[in-house]
């Protein structure tokens, strides 16, 4: 069983018959959406962790 890579040249692979708008558009798209999951929650536990850091440094030199 031999694969054979289905088009001929990079701008074939890039137009893909009128439709590679359509295909890597959906593929910039969903990777888009992906990184935005993957990123989200790093960046709001960042902003927690130095919004409660703030607040027990805050609340340490209070109570001395």
């Amino acid at each position: 069983m031999s694969m054979t890579f289905q088009f001929d040249n990079f701008a074939q692979l890039i137009f893909m018959d009128g439709h590679g708008v359509f295909v890597w558009s959906s593929v910039l798209l969903t990777s888009f959406l992906l990184l935005s999951l993957v990123l989200n929650p790093i960046l709001k536990r960042r902003k927690l962790l130095k919004k409660l850091k703030i607040e027990f440094m805050g609340s340490d030199n209070a109570s001395y």
